[in-house]
C-alpha cells in the first residue's frame, strides 16, 4: 500500500516505522519529566524542610514560609498556560484552572467533545456554553 504524505509517496511499513519511532520519543520525553520533576520536587522538598527547620527565624517566617510554599504548589498545580501568535509576537497567556476540571477523567472529556455542534462558529460557542 502507497501512502501520499506531504507531497511524496511513502510506503505504509515507512509510516509505521515513523509512528513508532514518534511513539518512542514521546515516551523518552515523558520519562525524561518524570525523572527532572521528581529531582525538582525532592529539591523543593528539601528546601522547604531546611527552611522550616532553621532555629533563627521567627514562628511568624515559618508560617510565612510555609503558606508561601503551599501557594507555589497550588498555582502550579492550578495556572494554564497557552502561547498566542498576535501579530507574529509570541504571547504566553496565564489562566486559572478550577480545582473541579481535576477530576474530569477522559470519558467526560470526550462525551462532551462529542456533544459539541460544529455546524458553525455560532452553534459551537452555544453548545460550549
Amino acid at each position: 500500500m502507497i501512502l501520499i504524505y506531504e507531497g511524496s509517496e511513502v510506503n505504509s511499513d515507512d509510516a509505521e516505522i515513523e509512528e513508532k519511532i514518534i511513539n518512542e520519543e514521546k515516551e523518552k520525553e515523558r520519562v525524561v519529566k518524570k525523572f527532572f520533576k521528581t529531582i525538582y520536587e525532592k529539591e523543593r522538598k528539601e528546601e522547604k524542610e531546611k527552611t522550616l527547620n532553621s532555629e533563627k527565624l521567627s514562628e511568624e517566617m515559618k508560617l510565612y514560609y510555609h503558606m508561601y510554599y503551599n501557594a507555589r504548589i497550588f498555582f502550579g498545580k492550578y495556572t494554564g498556560t497557552i502561547e498566542v501568535n498576535l501579530k507574529g509576537e509570541m504571547l504566553t497567556v496565564y489562566f486559572p484552572i478550577l480545582p473541579i476540571a481535576k477530576r474530569i477523567n477522559e470519558d467526560m472529556e470526550e462525551d462532551f467533545s462529542q456533544g459539541v455542534n460544529r455546524l458553525s462558529r455560532g452553534e459551537k460557542i452555544k453548545s460550549l456554553l
